[in-house]
């Protein structure tokens, strides 16, 4: 398990609060592509959707399993999820560029 024992526990909560952020501040360049190439509201909610996968994956690597559960499982249903939503509804506005 990386997340409970050290040393890996240290890298892996490292890199995943790296991803998340990378997840967070990527949200609005990739909002405004989208923005540019369709004319809804739709980027700005995928965009959304990606922020809130960002930061429930730094939540991820703020508290262990171990630690608290309730938020590591809200944190994970919240990264996963998150990009989920926003990747349908990316695909769902661009659907009809091409």
């Amino acid at each position: 398990d990386l997340v409970i024992h050290l040393p890996e526990r240290i890298l892996f909560r490292v890199d995943f609060s790296i991803i998340g952020g990378i997840l967070l501040v990527g949200a609005l360049p990739i909002r405004d592509v989208v923005a540019r190439k369709v004319d809804r509201k739709l980027p700005n909610i995928g965009a959304f959707f990606q922020m809130l996968s960002g930061l429930g994956v730094i939540m991820v690597a703020a508290c262990g399993p171990e630690e608290m559960e309730w938020l590591h499982i809200v944190a994970a249903a919240l990264g996963f999820g998150g990009s989920a939503i926003a990747q349908i509804i990316y695909g769902r506005a661009l659907v009809r560029e091409d």
